[in-house]
């Protein structure tokens, strides 16, 4: 059973959205956001995650990867440039009404894939749902 933070999703729960690059450390004072030098960037990445789900449960959550060369020893964050969904008709062309239960959007490395998890549903789980996400990488020094 899920939490209403939907905690209990593991595959979400494994993604790093956030490495140092090797050898650089961050200091700082208790109970202040600590930074990290960086010299440079080194290399960015996007890539637009489409989902389509009107059977088997289309509230359920969601996941598609690709593959990314990541820069060795480079440290890297990911983000979220853009994210749309949609509860629709099975054909998806046109949208529909219901209550919003949950919405989840993540991205991060697994190993050398960049990974998105979603899900949207209402209580059922059983309504079509449509969902594109623009997931970027940065890679530093």
């Amino acid at each position: 059973m899920e939490n209403v933070h939907g905690r209990s999703t593991p595959s979400a729960s494994d993604l790093e959205t956030f490495r140092l690059p090797g050898g650089v450390a961050v200091a700082g004072a208790d109970n202040e956001l600590h930074i990290a030098p960086l010299s440079q960037v080194v290399g960015v990445a996007s890539h637009l995650f489409s989902f389509r789900e009107n059977s088997n449960t289309p509230g359920r959550f969601l996941e598609q990867s690709i593959v990314v060369n990541v820069p060795a020893g480079a440290g890297f964050f990911t983000s979220i440039a853009s994210f749309f969904g949609a509860f629709t008709t099975g054909n998806f062309a046109n949208l529909t009404e219901r209550p919003l239960g949950q919405f989840i959007v993540s991205v991060g490395l697994r190993g050398n894939n960049l990974v998105c998890g979603v899900r949207l549903t209402d209580s059922n789980s059983d309504d079509p749902v449509a969902i594109d996400v623009t997931a970027n990488i940065f890679f530093f020094q």
